[in-house]
């Protein structure tokens, strides 16, 4: 159940980080680098964190379910 729990989580933070992210950029719509510079990172950082959880969530289920190998 926690797997599945982080899991989500990190997907829902992928979908509402993208979205939040087009339509952000789609907002400012001046190319100042530096403005552009720091709404990529902080959309690749929303994406980290997703990935972290979904990472998470990996790691628990592999804990929970050891892969025993048959001899």
């Amino acid at each position: 159940m926690l797997p599945k729990i982080f899991r989500w989580i990190g997907i829902g933070v992928w979908v509402v980080g993208s979205i939040a992210g087009i339509f952000y950029s789609k907002t400012i719509m001046n190319f100042e680098n530096v403005q552009i510079q720091s709404t990529l990172f902080i959309w690749f950082m929303i994406l980290l964190i997703g990935f972290i959880f979904i990472s998470i969530g990996n790691s628990i289920e592999i804990k929970q379910n050891p892969l025993r190998e048959e001899e």
